[in-house]
């Protein structure tokens, strides 16, 4: 069972058993030998100050799981959370100079259900541009990824803004485009075979981020499914 429990919460509890048993045994010797007598809430009171002291020493972290925060919380002592082997900074980055950046989303609810999606434009400056939100039938979430961005290629092209950033959260997509692959479902082809020929008088640069810094795209496309 101990090997469950984290370094932190292990060392509390070894330690809670060794510093009562001391503060028992020293009750004992002093009622013993000093005639004193037995205080069970002053032998409580130095049990939570000696725990509250000890949990100052170096003795690990827990796990961050609500099992080792109960057990700590209980006992008043303060957390001390496993940090994360890396960190990510996740955010908006701007587009190179005289390009426009739209990020692109793209939602199904079920497997297969209703498709939908939506793209936000912003220049290198972070000015909002614009904005889009469809609906693609029914089918699989690859194919609405695809379809949007299609779209928002299409939708750029028709306002003469021909050097375009693409950002998506989708690896898929980001793939279909870096390697110009004809792989696409057949629903698309047609669809895929103009959007790569508009692509040859643009300039298109294909980026991929996290779903976190999409947030503003993916609510934009759940809130397509209500339009």
């Amino acid at each position: 069972m101990a090997r469950n429990f984290s370094p932190h919460v292990l060392s509390i509890c070894r330690l809670e058993v060794v510093t009562m048993i001391w503060l028992v045994w020293d009750q004992r010797n002093r009622c013993i030998f000093d005639g004193a007598m037995a205080r069970s809430s002053h032998t409580l009171a130095q049990f939570w100050t000696l725990m509250r002291e000890a949990n100052g020493c170096n003795i690990g972290c827990m796990k961050n799981t609500f099992f080792d925060l109960s057990v700590l919380s209980a006992f008043g002592i303060i957390s001390r959370p496993s940090k994360a082997p890396f960190s990510i900074c996740i955010r908006w980055q701007p587009p190179p100079l005289r390009f426009i950046k739209v990020n692109v989303d793209g939602g199904v609810t079920g497997a297969p259900g209703q498709l939908t999606g939506g793209g936000v434009f912003r220049d290198n400056y972070g000015v909002f541009r614009g904005c889009f939100a469809m609906q693609h039938g029914s089918g699989f979430a690859f194919v609405t990824e695809l379809a949007t961005t299609f779209s928002a290629i299409e939708i750029t092209f028709d306002k003469q803004w021909l050097h375009l950033c693409l950002e998506t959260d989708s690896v898929y997509m980001v793939n279909i485009f870096k390697h110009l692959t004809s792989l696409v479902p057949w629903r698309l082809l047609g669809q895929w075979h103009m959007v790569h020929h508009l692509m040859g008088d643009m300039q298109i640069v294909v980026w991929h981020i996290f779903r976190e810094g999409n947030a503003s795209t993916d609510r934009l496309t759940r809130e397509s499914v209500d339009g």
